[in-house]
């Protein structure tokens, strides 16, 4: 697997956990703002790898 491919997966992690502690810490998680973080993340990796996330990936990422 590509170096840069697990780079990007872990930031995507990082920032997906990030986004969910903050959203925990301000009463507003919800179903649909959890979505959103993952859409975020999808649209950043097919920009950098010009393709979609597999299933595994999915799970590798957010679980």
């Amino acid at each position: 697997m590509d170096c840069s491919l697990n780079v990007l997966k872990k930031e995507l992690e990082s920032e997906g956990t990030k986004q969910v502690l903050e959203m925990w810490k301000n009463k507003t998680m919800n179903e649909e703002a959890i979505i959103n973080v993952m859409k975020e993340g999808e649209k950043k990796f097919v920009e950098t790898t010009g393709r979609y996330m597999t299933y595994l990936e999915i799970r590798q990422i957010y679980g």
